[in-house]
Parts: structure tokens; sequence; C-alpha cells
């Protein structure tokens, strides 16, 4: 293919990365006293990320990255059904190349997959410290059940955002943005036995910006008369439900014949472009799948499928858009509203075969 178009800022590219990571851990647990374990652990880690141009242009660099992640944590077996734990850690992720490539404001990208000669971010490094309880309570004859809940808080320092440029919603770019946090507590509830095995599954989480921070966001109706929004200390992080529920239960009919079924439900998230909590969020929804297979032979098992049996019209992703650059030739007065949203997987009933040679 031949592109030949004048020099606007987005041209063709062709970039290759080779990712080099290195790790040294250690780790050890001891008894403190019967009962009482303590486990702590040490990493290092390394990694080189370089980028080379072979078109000839800027996107070139070498980027190296290290950090030292120690943790320790306590566990005490309070009885035979329960322990309680708790711990401290902390973790660091490099930036990847496609981060790395794209972190300018002064040179954005069209396209995620659309690199530009770049200065380099920083590492994200996670402070997190959790508490918990666990255990397993047996039931009459075969059954038993497994339970677990934790709490966690983790801070991220020099968290990466990706931000729209100001003049140019289409065009964006990467971004160091300040200290996020992640808190919130998961629960989790097991049954099991020869025929029915069930799950139930909680988490609450509520993920927030802690730094101020001004981000581009031109197509946000609520942005101010730059196209910037303003993103404040507790404001939600977008495209993160604070609750999620989940529930799977699958009984043994036969030894060769199962059926089960599924479902979940979460609340909404706030809009991609929406880090200041400007617009209304996106609806949350609730889902159920069936599901049964049959063991024909040995080697040989047929299934069936129903995803989304209520036929649930849901989005899992939104975002916003420059509406007004688009034709709209069908719509008298054209489109206005520039939210936009990825609607979900409708109703689908799927069977098939499983073969194992």
């Amino acid at each position: 293919m031949v592109l030949d178009q004048p020099d606007v800022g987005v041209n063709p590219v062709k970039v290759g990365n080779t990712n080099q990571y290195y790790g040294v851990f250690a780790q050890d647990i001891f008894t403190v006293v019967p009962g009482l374990d303590l486990s702590v652990a040490g990493r290092y880690n390394y990694a080189q990320v370089n980028l080379s141009d072979k078109l000839g242009g800027p996107v070139n660099g070498q980027n190296s990255f290290a950090h030292f992640n120690p943790s320790a944590g306590l566990t005490y077996k309070v009885a035979p059904w329960l322990q309680v734990y708790g711990d401290y850690s902390i973790t660091n992720r490099a930036p990847t190349p496609q981060e790395l490539s794209c972190a300018s404001a002064a040179a954005p990208c069209s396209l995620l997959n659309f690199f530009v000669g770049d200065p380099p971010l920083k590492q994200v490094v996670a402070n997190t410290f959790e508490l918990g309880a666990r255990g397993e309570i047996s039931a009459s004859g075969d059954s038993r059940w497994t339970w677990n809940a934790d709490y966690y808080h983790t801070v991220n320092t020099n968290d990466i955002a990706y931000e729209t440029t100001i003049y140019n919603p289409n065009l964006a770019y990467y971004v160091n943005a300040g200290r996020t946090l992640r808190q919130g507590a998961e629960l989790s509830l097991n049954y099991d036995s020869s025929k029915l095995h069930a799950r139930f599954g909680y988490a609450y989480t509520d993920a927030t910006f802690q730094s101020p921070l001004q981000l581009g966001s031109l197509s946000n109706p609520m942005a101010d008369a730059n196209g910037n929004i303003q993103v404040m200390p507790g404001d939600h992080i977008p495209g993160v439900p604070r609750h999620r529920i989940t529930a799977q239960v699958a009984f043994d009919v036969t030894s060769k014949w199962l059926v089960g079924a599924s479902a979940s439900y979460q609340t909404g998230q706030y809009r991609f472009g929406d880090a200041a909590n400007l617009t209304p969020p996106l609806n949350g929804y609730f889902l159920a799948n069936l599901n049964t297979s049959y063991k024909v032979t040995d080697n040989i098992t047929i299934f069936g499928l129903v995803n989304n049996v209520f036929n649930t019209h849901y989005f899992t992703y939104g975002s916003f858009g420059p509406v007004s650059a688009v034709p709209w030739p069908n719509v008298p007065g054209g489109v206005t509203n520039t939210a936009t949203a990825v609607p979900g997987t409708p109703l689908a009933v799927y069977a098939g075969a499983t073969v194992k040679f």
C-alpha cells in the first residue's frame, strides 16, 4: 500500500520494539508461634524497552526502569475453620511501548498504534495493604463450604492516563496523572458436593483520582470553553463500576450430563473522557446465561450455551465523539449528543462438540 498525503502531522509509521524484563526475588515463611506465620519477600525488577523507527523517523529510544518491591504479611489460624491475614506490598509497572511512544502533547497520536518521538514516562508504583479472613466448613456428607473476605487499599503514584488534545478529539496521548486510589472489598462463597457446585462473588471497588488534574476532553459537553475538564481528588476513574455481583451454579444430572447457569450484575461506570464525573454514567446491567454438556464417550462431549438469556440491552464502554465532524444526511438538524457507547452482545445461542484424541 502506498499512502501519499501532505505532512499534516498524521503520517505512516513503522516501529519495532524490543522488551526485556528481568527479576530476582526471594521469599521465606517463618512460624512466629504455633498458628502464626510471618511471610517476607522481596523482588528486584528491571525492564528495558527499546524503540526503533523503521522509516527513519523520530520514534527511537532506550528506556530502562528499575525498582525493588518488598512485601510482608501475617497469617493466623484462629480456629480449624477460620484464618485471618494481613499484608503490605509494593509493586511497580513499567510503561508499555505503546505508552512510551505516544506521550507528548506536542505530537499526539491519532490512533493507539500511531507513534511519535516522545519523552519517557515514569513507571507506576503501587503501595498496597490488605486485610482479610478465609475458612472452610464441612457440611453433611461430602459437601463443604469455603469462603473468603478481603479488604484492600492501593495507592498508585505516577499512574498513567490517556488524554485527548484540546484542539482535536481524535488525537490523544498518555501522561503521568499523579496519584490514584483503588480500595474496596471482595467476598466469595463456594459450595461443593458430589452433584452440586455453586459460586457467589461480590466486589466493591472505589477507584478515584487523588491529584488535581486538567485534562483535555473537547467533545465532553461539560468541558470549559477551552475544551478542558478539571479533575479533583475524589473523582471516580472512568470505566470502573463500583459494585459487581456474580453467581454460578452447576448440577450433575448424571455422571455424563451437566446443566448450569450463571448471572452477573454491575452498577454504572463513568464514560472515558469524563474523569471529572460531570455527566451521567452508563447504566448498570444484569446478565444471565445457561449451559449444558453431555459426555457421549470419554473423548466426545456435546454442549450448548445460551448467553444473555433475557436479551438485555446494555453498554460495556462509553466515551464522547466529535459528532459535528460527521455528516448526518438522514437526521434532520444533525446529531448534537456527543455521548457514545459500545453495546454489549445480545442474546446468542451456541451448540457444538469437543473431541479429544
